[in-house]
């Protein structure tokens, strides 16, 4: 072989690696930007998942400082209706203020488009006079939202005592 055909062959060679680098190299480079594009969109899905993780967090705390008004608010009002704990609650009240109840019956529960329920309770109570205006008093007071809807008083049936007797109907609410 002469110097000329080894120069051509040298040449065509290194023409045809260039072609086969250029041609791999130019796929991958290609391929490269299109990494880039995903690495991007991923960073960018990256930052809105810890942006959304900030704000559970921010949320989490708020929540920590607002649940003692969430206790509060969830006596003021229960989640359920826990018909025990009411009557128990009111019997407290009467015996607290003096009254003797003398019966409880539970009336209809009202459901409206309110968020709430009200559950009527009527209560034949006997006390004095002094002792019912504790009663209504307490009543009020209590950290259970109640109302009282009706109120009747007479007189008791012997005549000769001082006591009332007294009909209440107390409305309490719950939530749905």
């Amino acid at each position: 072989m002469d110097r000329a055909a080894k120069n051509y062959l040298g040449a065509g060679l290194a023409a045809l690696g260039l072609f086969i680098a250029v041609g791999f190299g130019w796929t991958y480079y290609n391929n490269v930007s299109s990494l880039r594009a995903a690495v991007l969109e991923k960073e960018e899905t990256l930052a809105e998942r810890q942006n959304i993780l900030a704000n559970i967090a921010k949320l989490k705390e708020e929540y920590k400082s607002r649940a003692a008004e969430v206790k509060k608010i969830s006596e003021f009002i229960p989640a359920k209706k826990s018909l025990a704990e009411m009557v128990s609650g009111l019997n407290e009240i009467a015996t607290t203020s003096g009254n003797l109840i003398t019966d409880i019956s539970v009336g209809k529960v009202e459901n409206n488009d309110n968020p709430y329920s009200t559950l009527s309770i009527n209560i034949s109570s006997s006390g004095t006079y002094y002792t019912l205006r504790q009663l209504l008093a307490n009543i009020e007071k209590n950290i259970r939202m109640m109302d009282v809807s009706v109120l009747e008083i007479g007189s008791s049936q012997g005549g000769a005592s001082n006591n009332l007797n007294a009909k209440l109907i107390v409305n309490t609410y719950y939530l749905k």
